[in-house]
């Protein structure tokens, strides 16, 4: 017996605003190799990136941007951003408030 898949159309956001999403990122390793993980409460989406160098701050700005970006593409503001304070990405509140967005290191 044969079945025919049936396309499926986009899943709506029902019940998510686009505006005020918070994002909390940290950098993971995996078999020595580094990772930027992103989490987007509002929306449930979780991002994850190999980052080549986590010793050069500009270059892990650039994929947190990029992945900013994408998201102000699709209607999303990030408004707030939570990193753990021990990270090299705690020194990087002016590129966030360069951008309106709050940095804001948390303890897990």
């Amino acid at each position: 017996m044969h079945s025919k898949l049936k396309p499926v159309g986009p899943v709506g956001l029902v019940g998510h605003s686009k505006q005020d999403q918070i994002m909390s990122i940290d950098i993971m390793y995996v078999c020595e190799i580094a990772f930027m993980v992103t989490l987007v409460s509002r929306l449930n989406l979780l991002m994850t990136m190999r980052i080549d160098s986590r010793s050069v701050p500009h270059l892990v700005w650039k994929k947190i941007y990029g992945q900013i970006a994408n998201l102000k593409k699709k209607g999303f503001q990030i408004t707030r951003v939570e990193v753990d304070p021990e990270s090299r990405l705690a020194c990087m509140s002016n590129l966030f408030a360069n951008e309106s967005i709050e940095l804001a290191t948390t303890c897990s």
